[in-house]
């Protein structure tokens, strides 16, 4: 195994694996999952702020990307440090957890999974693995080609890469050496792509292989991840749960499978362009705005409103930051939970958890408008 590889997959598992489960941690989320789907969106709502802050000062991607190192090693160890009991209670139930179940008579790995899922629910679970496995393998020995928009994203990744400058690609895929202002503000106002050729740099990896191999295999394993969470959320307190998630399980699967009729579905996205901003903005980073705006203003479940109104303010500058229609979609989001809980509670205090975020979204939306010539 070469060295480019052995350093791809520790720059990987750090930043996309244990950086999220630090920085979920900052807001004492005790679910492992929801710590990991918190922390992998503020992963992105810091480059956000990296990437604005390297564009305003025009310095260059060796800048930013040494910039966005610097701001996760920093904000991990603040965070381990301020949390640290936090940290070490899970750790310590974690270890607790595994002495309780190696007490008594050792069980067989099928015995355990038995006992967690129903026998008729094992079934759903393993034709579901199976429709996974086929579709994992299919994004990385089949990625396909699909239109321009291809040649469009990978190139501008690459040559960002390559020049060690921002956007110099534009909408064609034409290259426009050190020329900023000629680029479309829909690529300027966002920071995916950028992103991406960030990673490529720490990685060493070319952006096809980033893309089109690893993104296309993790962004689809992940958005199946916060699905079934969500439906494990709404299932757990009703009869029979075990039975009842076992078949979301599979009918979701089967779902996606058979939803890649159109460019324009999720299936599409989740399955053949899965590294993709939009991809990454309505496979990922929206499902997880709207599972945590649920949680916090139906359960209450986040803490204090304050850390709530955080959380929910970062979640939705990671939908801005992977494209314009993050920007959109996550106001939209915000406004209808608004209005919907507004109405339920009959009290205006629902409006305190969403309003920094949807105030934030909407000046900046006036922004882009504003230098695209729309106001």
């Amino acid at each position: 195994m070469s060295i480019t590889v052995l350093q791809a997959a520790l720059v990987l598992l750090l930043v996309l694996g244990l950086v999220p489960l630090i920085f979920g941690g900052a807001f004492r989320l005790q679910n492992i999952i929801d710590r990991y789907m918190a922390g992998f969106a503020m992963v992105q709502s810091l480059f956000f702020f990296v990437y604005f802050l390297t564009a305003v000062t025009g310095r260059d991607m060796v800048f930013m990307t040494r910039l966005y190192v610097g701001f996760l090693i920093v904000l991990s160890g603040l965070i381990l440090i301020l949390r640290r009991e936090f940290f070490t209670k899970s750790w310590r139930g974690l270890r607790s957890n595994r002495n309780v179940s190696g007490q008594g008579e050792k069980k067989s790995f099928p015995a355990r999974i038995a006992s967690v899922i129903t026998k008729d629910g094992l079934l759903c679970f393993f034709f579901a693995l199976l429709l996974i496995a086929a579709q994992v393998y299919r994004a990385i020995a089949g990625e396909p080609y699909i239109y321009g928009d291809d040649t469009t994203y990978i190139t501008m990744v690459t040559r960002m890469v390559d020049t060690d400058s921002l956007y110099t690609v534009n909408w064609s895929g034409q290259y426009v050496p050190g020329e900023l202002s000629d680029q479309s503000y829909k690529y300027l106002f966002t920071s995916y792509y950028p992103w991406l050729a960030v990673l490529c740099r720490m990685t060493g990896l070319h952006p096809l292989i980033l893309c089109k191999t690893f993104f296309a295999v993790f962004v689809l394993l992940l958005h199946y991840v916060i699905m079934f969470r969500i439906g494990f959320m709404f299932l757990r307190k009703s009869q029979s749960p075990r039975r009842k998630f076992s078949i979301y399980v599979l009918l979701y699967v089967i779902l996606i499978e058979w939803g890649n009729y159109s460019y324009y579905t999720i299936s599409r996205r989740a399955l053949m362009w899965a590294w993709n901003s939009k991809s990454m903005c309505f496979c990922v980073l929206l499902p997880i705005l709207a599972y945590f705006l649920y949680m916090a203003m139906e359960h209450g479940t986040l803490g204090a409103p304050k850390i709530s109104a955080i959380l929910v303010l970062l979640l939705a500058l990671a939908c801005d930051h992977a494209t314009l229609m993050g920007l959109i979609m996550s106001e939209v989001l915000m406004g209808v939970y608004a209005l919907v809980f507004v109405g339920r509670k009959k009290s205006l205090s629902a409006l305190k958890l969403p309003l920094p975020a949807l105030v934030f979204n909407f000046i900046l939306l006036l922004i882009v408008m504003y230098f695209k010539g729309g106001v």
